[in-house]
C-alpha cells in the first residue's frame, strides 16, 4: 500500500487494560496502547515508550522510521494540566494519584503532526501506567501525493478489533484533491482541522470523474462540535464536469456535517447536485454556502433521492441556486428530508419554470418540518420557500417557520409555499410570515393540491394580484380548521384567501382576521374571469370558525365577486355555521353577492342556512350582505335570474340592489 500524507490520521487509543500494541495498527499508522498495575502510595508513573508488536501484526518501526518524530503529551487530572515533549525513546511524568485525560500527539521534523489520540487512564497509588507509541513519518514529498485518496486501504486496519470506535482524521495544511476519497467499509471516520486553525480542501479539477467523497458503507463526520479548527471544501466556483455529485452517499453509507465545517463553490455541470443523497445524511451543524447545480439540474446544494433520508438539526443551507428547482434542497424518488433546527436561506431557483427557492418535493417524497427556519430565498416560478408536486407530502408543526421568501412567477406562485401536481401539505403548527408573489403571498395552490391547516399562522404575507394568505385555483381544495389563523396579509383582491378557477374552500374552524385589501373580499374572495373558457365552479363552505376584522372596498367579510360568461363559471358560497362580524367595506361590509358579464342563468349561489353575519359595517350603510346584479342592468333569462340567496332564518334580510328581479331569494333550490 501506497501511504501519503494528505491527511494526518490520528487513532487507535485505548488498550490500556492490556498492556499491548493495537492489534488493528499496520505498519503506517501510529497506535497508543497501555498497561497498569502497581504498589500502594501517594503518587503514580505515566511512561510513555516506544510501541512493540506483541500481535507479530505490526512491523516494529525501525530508527530511520523514527527519526526526528516528536511525541507531546497534554495530561489533564487531580494534579491539574501536564505538557510534556519527549523523543522516540519516550519517558516518564509522575502524577498525583487518579484519573487523568491523556492526549498523545506524534510530529515529524516537518513538523506536521502524524498522530493524534486521547484516553482516560486511572493511576492507583504507588502504580503506574504505560502508554506505548509506535509512528512511522509516511510520505513526505508532494511529488508522491495520490491522486486518487482510497480512505478504505489507508485506515480499514486501524479498528478491526473494534469497528465501533472512531477513526478521527486531523487535517493540517490545506491541498487539493484531483480524484476521490472513497469509503466502503463499516467503520467510523472523523475529519476535523487542526485546532485553532482554518484548513481548506481544494477540488480543482475541472474534468474529473466520480464523486470527491464516495461513501458507500460506514460513517464519515465531517467536523466535530467543540473543536476550534474550521474545515472547509473548496470547489473555487469551477465548473466540475464528473459523473457524479462532490459528495456521493450511498448503499449503506452515512454522512454527518457537524462542528465548524463549511462545504462551497461546488459547481454541478452534469445534473447533480454537489450533495447526493442515496443513503443517510444528518446535518448537526456547518454551512453549505454558494454551491450551484447547472445544466437543467435541480438541488443547489443536496439532492435526496431514492428513498434516502437527510436530517436537519443545525447548520446551515444558504446562497446555493439551482436551474430546474430546490435551489438549496430537492426531494425525488422518496426521498424523505426532516428539518428539526437549522437555517435555509438565501437560495435560488433561476430559470423560469423552476420552483422551490428552498426546498422542492417531487414524486412522492416526504419533508417534514418541525423547526428551523426557511427564509429570504427565491424563485422565478414557485414556491419561493418551498414547492410541493408530484405527489409529494409536506407536514409543518411546532415552532418552523417560513418568512421573507418570494416567487416572482406570473401564474400561481406561492411566495412561502406552492402546492400543486397532487402534493399534499398538512399545517399544524408553525408561521408562514413576509413572503410576497404576485398569487399566493403565503400559500398558492394548484393542479390538485390539497393544504389542510388546523394550527399555526400564516400571517403578514403579500400577494399583488390576489390571494395575500392563500390562493387556491384549478381543482386545488384548501381546508381550514382547529387554531388556524390566517391574518394581517394583503392584496388587492382577497387579503386573507382568494378562490380562482376550480378552487375549493371549506372553513371548519379558525380564524381570518385583519387582513387588508383595495378590490374586493378583504377575508374570502371568490373570483371570476370573462373570457376564459375553462374555468369552473368556485365553492367557499363555512362550517365553522371566525372571519372578522378586514376590510375591502367590497365585501369586507366575503366577496363573490364579479364572474366570466360561461356556462359552468359558477360563485358558490354556503354558510352552514360561523362568525362573519366586525369587518368594514364601502359596500357590503359583511359580504357582497355580485354577478357581472355574461347571461348564463346562474352566476351566484349564496345560502345561508346558518352562523351568524353581523356587527358590520359599510360606507354605503349595506352592512351585512349585499347582492349587486346591475351591471349591465338586464340579467333576466328564459332559465331565471342571475343571482340565487337561500337565507335561514327568514328574518335575516339582506339589501339587494335589483331594480329588473334578477335576484331569487325564494326558490328552495339547493
Amino acid at each position: 500500500m501506497k501511504k501519503n500524507n494528505l491527511f494526518s490520521l490520528a487513532v487507535c487509543a485505548a488498550l490500556a487494560a492490556i498492556g499491548i500494541l493495537c492489534a488493528a495498527c499496520p505498519t503506517g499508522a501510529e497506535g497508543i496502547a497501555g498497561g497498569m498495575g502497581g504498589d500502594q502510595g501517594g503518587t503514580g508513573t505515566i511512561r510513555i515508550g516506544q510501541g512493540l508488536d506483541n500481535n507479530s501484526r505490526t512491523a516494529v518501526p525501525d530508527a530511520a522510521e523514527l527519526a526526528g518524530i516528536t511525541f507531546k503529551v497534554h495530561l489533564t487530572g487531580p494534579g491539574g494540566t501536564i505538557d510534556r515533549d519527549f523523543g522516540p525513546e519516550g519517558g516518564t511524568i509522575d502524577v498525583a494519584a487518579g484519573s487523568w485525560n491523556i492526549t498523545v500527539k506524534a510530529y515529524n521534523s516537518e513538523p506536521r503532526l502524524r498522530g493524534m489520540a486521547e484516553q482516560t487512564i486511572s493511576v492507583a497509588p504507588g502504580g503506574s501506567q504505560t502508554i506505548s507509541v509506535t509512528a512511522v513519518i509516511g510520505v513526505k514529498s508532494e511529488a508522491e501525493f495520490l491522486d486518487v485518496m482510497d480512505v478504505n486501504s489507508a485506515m480499514y486496519r486501524y479498528n478491526d478489533s473494534d469497528p465501533s470506535r472512531e477513526n478521527l482524521i486531523v487535517v493540517e495544511q490545506d491541498f487539493d484533491i484531483n480524484g476521490f476519497i472513497n469509503i466502503s467499509n463499516s467503520r467510523k471516520y472523523t475529519i476535523i482541522a487542526e485546532p485553532g486553525t482554518t484548513r481548506t480542501i481544494r477540488r480543482k479539477d475541472g474534468s474529473g470523474v466520480g464523486a470527491c467523497i464516495n461513501v458507500d458503507a460506514g460513517v464519515l463526520t465531517l467536523g466535530k462540535a467543540g473543536e476550534t479548527g474550521k474545515l472547509v471544501f473548496d470547489g473555487l466556483g469551477i465548473a466540475y464536469y464528473a459523473a457524479n455529485a462532490f459528495l456521493y452517499i450511498y448503499n449503506t453509507g452515512s454522512l454527518i456535517i457537524d462542528g465548524n465545517t463549511e462545504i462551497t463553490r461546488i459547481k454541478e455541470s452534469t445534473g447533480y447536485s454537489p450533495i447526493w443523497c442515496d443513503s443517510l445524511v444528518e446535518m448537526r451543524g456547518g454551512k453549505i454556502t454558494n454551491c450551484v447545480a447547472m445544466s437543467w439540474s435541480e438541488g443547489g446544494a443536496v439532492s435526496v433521492r431514492n428513498g434516502g433520508q437527510f436530517t436537519m438539526s443545525g447548520g446551515e443551507i444558504s446562497g446555493n441556486s439551482s436551474t430546474l428547482g430546490g435551489g438549496g434542497v430537492t426531494l425525488m424518488d422518496n426521498g424523505r428530508f426532516t428539518m428539526n433546527s437549522g437555517i435555509i436561506s438565501g437560495n435560488a431557483v433561476t430559470l423560469v419554470g423552476g420552483d422551490g427557492g428552498g426546498v422542492a418535493l417531487n414524486d412522492n417524497s416526504q419533508f417534514i418540518m418541525s423547526g428551523g427556519e426557511i427564509s429570504g430565498n427565491s424563485s422565478a416560478s414557485g414556491g419561493g420557500g418551498v414547492a410541493v408536486r408530484g405527489n409529494g407530502q409536506f407536514t409543518m408543526s411546532g415552532s418552523g417557520k417560513i418568512s421573507g421568501n418570494e416567487a416572482t412567477g406570473t401564474g400561481n406562485s406561492g411566495g412561502g409555499v406552492a402546492l400543486g401536481g397532487s402534493g399534499v401539505f398538512t399545517m399544524t403548527g408553525g408561521e408562514i410570515s413576509g413572503n410576497s408573489a404576485p398569487n399566493g403571498g403565503g400559500v398558492a395552490l394548484t393542479d390538485a393540491g390539497a393544504f389542510e391547516m388546523s394550527g399555526g399562522k400564516i400571517i403578514g404575507n403579500t400577494a399583488n394580484r390576489r390571494g395575500g394568505g392563500v390562493a387556491v385555483t384549478d381543482n386545488g381544495g384548501f381546508t381550514l380548521s382547529g387554531s388556524a389563523e390566517i391574518s394581517v396579509n394583503t392584496a388587492p383582491e382577497g387579503g386573507g384567501v382568494a378562490l380562482t378557477d376550480a378552487g375549493v374552500f371549506d372553513m371548519n374552524g379558525g380564524k381570518i382576521s385583519g387582513n387588508i385589501v383595495a378590490g374586493n373580499g378583504g377575508g374570502v374572495y371568490l373570483a371570476g374571469n370573462s373570457t376564459s373558457t375553462t374555468l369552473g365552479s368556485r365553492t367557499f363552505t363555512m362550517t365553522d370558525g371566525e372571519i372578522s376584522g378586514n376590510s375591502a372596498t367590497s365585501g369586507g367579510g366575503v366577496s363573490t365577486g364579479y364572474i366570466g360568461s360561461m356556462n359552468n363559471d359558477v360563485n358558490k358560497f354556503i354558510m352552514t355555521g360561523g362568525i362573519i362580524s366586525g369587518n368594514t367595506a364601502t359596500s357590503g361590509g359583511g359580504a357582497h353577492i355580485g354577478s357581472f358579464y355574461g347571461s348564463s342563468p346562474v352566476k351566484v349561489i349564496f345560502a345561508k342556512r346558518g352562523g351568524t353575519i353581523g356587527a358590520n359595517t359599510a360606507v354605503l350603510g349595506n352592512n351585512e350582505v349585499y347582492a349587486n346584479v346591475t351591471s349591465p342592468l338586464s340579467r333576466t333569462t328564459t332559465a331565471g335570474p342571475g343571482v340565487r340567496l337561500y337565507i335561514e332564518p327568514t328574518s335575516f334580510s339582506p339589501t339587494l340592489l335589483d331594480p329588473v328581479g334578477n335576484v331569487d331569494t325564494t326558490s328552495n333550490w339547493l
